[in-house]
């Protein structure tokens, strides 16, 4: 008798474990979702780009004609994106006083690879079509491959005019000259 009470103990144990067991895998699945965003890039003082991090405000620069101005971040350790960017530039700029407006200004998302080779991301055009500090953006650019083996990222400001001056401001209210980086689609 006592055997068949051990017995049927353990049946009744095995069981319940099994029935545990499934009852687990069907109602203790967990589930969810995340939104995944890209970094965003910010004009920081003395040509530094800033990941995440809002700087304080004030002029990043003025220039004249085609020169450029460039930020970049500090050294990544040869980052892999693993994926095709899409950049999405935003600016707070103006031309001066007495310059003719429209006046264009080319924007340049590229990096510096390990072996100090610079590679365009990509590239696009803003007009500017104001005399006052004025906001634009977005404006949007896809790169053409992933980028491999990052030592820095770069921002860079050109301007195309013959006889202009730009002035870029780093932010106004919540508006910030930025670049913000996700994935192409």
């Amino acid at each position: 008798m006592r055997k068949k009470i051990l017995i049927t103990g353990i049946l009744v144990v095995l069981l319940v474990g099994l029935v545990s067991a499934s009852l687990l895998s069907y109602y203790g699945r967990i589930t969810g979702t995340a939104e995944v965003k890209g970094p965003v890039f910010y004009l920081g003082s003395g040509g530094e780009l800033l990941i995440n991090e809002k700087p304080s405000c004030g002029t990043a620069g003025t220039f004249d004609n085609h020169e450029f101005r460039v930020w970049e971040t500090e050294d990544l350790g040869g980052t892999d994106f693993g994926y095709i960017p899409t950049a999405n530039f935003y600016i707070r700029a103006r031309v001066g006083e007495g310059d003719e407006i429209p006046q264009n200004l080319i924007l340049n998302f590229s990096y510096e690879d390990t072996n100090n080779n610079k590679h365009e991301i990509c590239s696009t055009n803003v007009e500017i079509t104001s005399t006052s500090l004025d906001d634009y953006g977005p404006i949007s650019c896809i790169g053409t491959s992933a980028p491999l083996n990052i030592e820095k990222l770069r921002y860079e400001i050109i301007g195309d005019c013959d006889a202009c001056t730009y002035t870029i401001s780093k932010c106004s209210g919540e508006f910030y000259t930025k670049l913000e980086v996700s994935l192409a689609t």
